[in-house]
């Protein structure tokens, strides 16, 4: 329960990596899907930071639904739609929203995390 607790509290990089560090210590190397419960963890972290309410995945979509377009810029939209080889869109029914397709389910957590990571490190 206690290893739990600390992969919720994860709040930035250098705490997922921490928790990490403090697993393989303790435990060896660690379980794929305990790795994948860490990456969610930092994923809610740095949705918090981007003030995203909602994370939604429909078949190879995911969406991410913002409290407000604060966060969002038309050149901030184009830097990452051309890094990620245009697998963003931008829509905006009662809040903004960013759709953005994955190829491969195995790859859904990476790629995630990268986008919100640039979109962290480009505001």
């Amino acid at each position: 329960m206690e290893v739990y607790k600390k992969i919720a509290s994860i709040f930035d990089y250098e705490s997922k990596m921490d928790i990490i560090d403090e697993l393989i210590d303790r435990f060896g190397d660690v379980p794929k899907n305990v790795e994948n419960l860490i990456q969610v963890a930092y994923i809610k972290a740095l949705a918090r930071k981007l003030k995203i309410t909602n994370v939604k995945q429909i078949d190879k979509d995911v969406f991410l639904h913002f409290k407000n377009a604060d966060v969002l810029s038309l050149e901030l939209l184009k830097e990452l739609n051309m890094k990620y080889n245009n697998i963003i869109s931008f829509g905006s029914i009662k809040e903004p929203i960013l759709k953005i397709k994955i190829n491969k389910n195995s790859e859904l957590l990476q790629v995630l995390t990268n986008i919100m990571e640039d979109f962290c490190s480009l505001q």
